[in-house]
């Protein structure tokens, strides 16, 4: 039986949890199930009279060059490993499309943690999409900019600027200000930096002595640049590692997505940001 979860539910779907995602910290599944488990819906499949397996569909919108459709994230989808190689997992997968078509979502869309997992999702029709990020060196400039940036303040919410630049790609997967929230929240609980203007925000953090920006987002090429000059400046480096895309491997692609509604078309770069995954 395939039923949504209720609150005993939960003790059983966080021992599955660490099961199945055995590097998530107790700090991170705290965190997931304070904050991010309620705001979505999360299907569970009921053998033995236990919840076995489950997954969560989490609403998203999804900008596709001037129109704005509905998309459904499947986060969290695991089976507790007793119960695994059943087809338990596919039935919950097909479930989910019929639950997300009845909600008008004309996409769905995944995150893979490991290479397999491509193949298996795309038994189900999932596509290769989101290409993923590689480090590309950068050298700062030594024209400082007109614009300052600066360290992310104590208790500031900038959720409202990351939703409006997400807002202004052409295709990209946008965020609701209480998800750009809980990206701030769980960046910073990991130990990602945020530098901050006007006009831009950007995601980094040190390792090795490098600078690695995981993301960064301004409205133009002025808040972009004194986001990466104030950074060096900070750090007194001349060099900064760049996210970029790239292509064709498994490797580089972030996720995959389906199309539930086949009177779209789907562009081959829509943009993901930075996700709990």
């Amino acid at each position: 039986m395939i039923r949504y979860v209720t609150d005993t539910d939960i003790p059983f779907l966080k021992s599955i949890w660490r099961l199945s995602f055995p590097t998530d910290t107790d700090e991170f599944i705290a965190f997931y199930f304070n904050r991010i488990f309620p705001s979505g819906e999360t299907m569970v499949l009921i053998q033995d009279n236990l919840p076995v397996a489950s997954m969560q569909i989490i609403p998203y919108r999804m900008k596709l060059g001037e129109h704005v459709v509905k998309a459904g994230y499947i986060s969290g989808a695991m089976t507790h490993p007793e119960y695994r190689k059943k087809g338990f997992m596919e039935q919950l997968i097909q479930q989910s499309f019929v639950e997300m078509k009845s909600k008008g979502m004309a996409v769905s869309f995944l995150i893979p943690q490991e290479e397999w997992l491509f193949d298996f999702y795309a038994v189900y029709g999932f596509k290769k999409a989101f290409p993923r990020f590689y480090n590309q060196q950068k050298v700062i400039s030594s024209i400082i900019p007109s614009i300052r940036s600066y360290p992310l303040p104590n208790n500031v919410d900038m959720s409202f600027l990351y939703t409006s630049l997400l807002s202004r790609k052409k295709n990209v997967v946008l965020k609701s200000e209480s998800q750009a929230k809980y990206i701030f929240e769980d960046a910073l609980s990991e130990g990602i930096q945020i530098f901050v203007n006007a006009g831009g925000i950007c995601f980094f953090s040190r390792e090795n002595n490098q600078v690695i920006v995981k993301e960064i987002l301004a409205k133009d090429e002025i808040h972009y640049q004194s986001l990466l000059f104030s950074i060096a400046s900070h750090y007194q480096t001349g060099e900064i590692y760049i996210c970029r895309y790239e292509s064709d491997t498994w490797a580089k692609y972030h996720g995959m997505l389906k199309i539930l509604d086949e009177s779209i078309t789907l562009p081959p770069d829509i943009y993901m940001s930075m996700m709990l995954d």
